[in-house]
C-alpha cells in the first residue's frame, strides 16, 4: 500500500453512525491502520468547511465539521 484515501462520512448522525464514531474515530483508525501498513501517504477528502464551528451542518449534522476538523 502506497497511498490510502478517505473520503468517509456519516449519513445519518444517530447511534453508531455519529460524527465522532465514523469521521472522528474511523479516520484515526483508517489512519493508523495506512500506518501500519507502511503507506506513504494519507489523503483525506472532506468538506472544505470541517473545523467551523459556526457553520450550519454543525447544527444538523451533530458537530460533524467540529469531528473532521479533530480527525
Amino acid at each position: 500500500v502506497d497511498i490510502v484515501i478517505s473520503a468517509v462520512a456519516t449519513a445519518w448522525p444517530v447511534g453508531s453512525n455519529r460524527p465522532e464514531r465514523v469521521d472522528y474515530e474511523g479516520t484515526i483508525n483508517l489512519s493508523r491502520a495506512a500506518k501500519a501498513a507502511g503507506a506513504s501517504r494519507f489523503v483525506i477528502i472532506t468538506s472544505s468547511s470541517s473545523g467551523k464551528a459556526d457553520h450550519f451542518l454543525n447544527y444538523i449534522g451533530g458537530n460533524v465539521l467540529i469531528w473532521k476538523g479533530r480527525a
